[in-house]
């Protein structure tokens, strides 16, 4: 039976994902500032911000509580959501990024450790992976169904689809309240300078970690910036509200491919899962944006596929390697290394795309993500050909 925190974990997450501006973010920003640099901009504050807030977040989930830490995300992302449907200008939309990019920070690292240790109280650790895809497959379906009511939303009002993503983060916030904090959680006083230095020596002293982290900074900040920008392209071939389409089906796929994660990983193993997806997106995509046409939507629409299977198989694998004590931090850590690359791409792709086009720099982006392969193939090798690096029993 799933313990009470996971199942409130489950509800809060449809809720958050319930923003039905989402599909079509980067429309709205160019519409409102004029310019994709500027719109790219406010993509990449968020991630500066959720960079600069990080480590402290981390240490808060560490020292004072997994269930207030889930409360004061949910807390921001009302905020944000409210600042962006205000709108008006690029203050404005500037402040909802900044304050985005602190809901981040707080659920990033918090919600898997949240989760860890409610079923570390369970006695059902193993079932993490198992769990993580479920709680991921609840939502990508959120987001699915968010992004075909916003795309139908979007093409009478962007400004509707805003104003009715707001309710939606309330009940969030109202489900986080009832959280209950897991007994495990460690809840000592912690000097936070100490706690810090101790997460970056078990950084320095695991390789395995440090390569989990290098190929996922870089595929993520390349990957993510990328799909932020990608209706910028698709509105070249598709209405506004085919892209709110595109987006839902693509979410719902994510959704069965979170779902099956557990069983993908139990046969495959969670690194040989990581390597498969990365490996046939970048043919999908190179095709897609180096022979644009009227099939590249579904040739990127194809990547949602095993999009779900690979996001469990590496929070597993980076699970595994994280300390108990430090958790939330070693995955705040994680993410800040992620933040500062993705802030940084976001903002050369916006810049890039003012002067080359769209679909040149997506194309490009693709081909910079290529030495990836090479990093995974390290992490292969370091593994093993050990039941670690081909089972998810590591």
């Amino acid at each position: 039976m799933l313990p009470p925190t996971v199942r409130l974990l489950y509800l809060g997450r449809f809720f958050v994902s319930l923003r039905f501006f989402a599909a079509i973010q980067v429309v709205y920003f160019a519409q409102i500032t004029g310019s994709y640099a500027l719109a790219t901009s406010l993509f990449a504050a968020s991630t500066v911000a959720q960079a600069c807030l990080e480590l402290p977040t981390g240490v808060f989930s560490d020292s004072l509580g997994r269930s207030r830490t889930a409360v004061l995300a949910s807390l921001a992302a009302l905020g944000s959501v409210t600042l962006y449907a205000v709108g008006g200008g690029y203050w404005i939309l500037l402040a909802g990024a900044v304050v985005e990019g602190l809901a981040r920070s707080l659920a990033s690292g918090n919600g898997e450790a949240l989760l860890y240790d409610a079923l570390r109280d369970a006695g059902q650790e193993e079932r993490y992976h198992h769990i993580l895809g479920r709680l991921g497959a609840i939502e990508a379906a959120g987001f699915g169904f968010a992004a075909l009511a916003g795309g139908v939303m979007a093409s009478r009002s962007i400004s509707l689809a805003l104003w009715l993503s707001v309710p939606t983060q309330v009940i969030a916030l109202a489900v986080a309240l009832r959280l209950a904090e897991p007994a495990s959680t460690s809840r000592a006083t912690l000097n936070p300078y100490g706690h810090l230095r101790e997460v970056v020596v078990a950084f320095k002293r695991n390789p395995r970690l440090r390569l989990l982290t290098l190929a996922q900074t870089w595929s993520e900040a390349l990957g993510e910036s990328s799909y932020q920008f990608s209706p910028i392209f698709l509105q070249t071939i598709l209405p506004l509200w085919g892209i709110g389409v595109m987006r839902s089906v693509m979410d719902l796929l994510s959704a069965t491919g979170f779902f099956l994660s557990g069983t993908v990983i139990d046969r495959l193993g969670a690194l040989r899962t990581l390597i498969g997806r990365f490996v046939g997106d970048r043919a999908l995509m190179l095709l897609a944006y180096g022979v644009p046409g009227p099939w590249s939507p579904v040739l990127l629409a194809a990547t949602a596929v095993t999009y779900g299977s690979a996001q469990v198989a590496q929070g597993t694998l980076t699970q595994r390697e994280f300390t108990h004590q430090q958790r939330a931090t070693m995955g705040s850590l994680d993410a800040l290394i992620g933040s500062i690359g993705m802030a940084a791409i976001s903002v050369a792709i916006g810049v890039i795309a003012d002067r080359i086009g769209p679909r040149n720099v997506l194309l490009l982006a693709q081909i910079l993500l290529l030495p990836v392969i090479a990093i995974y193939w390290r992490l292969f090798r370091h593994y093993g050909r050990r039941s670690d690096a081909a089972r998810s029993d590591a």
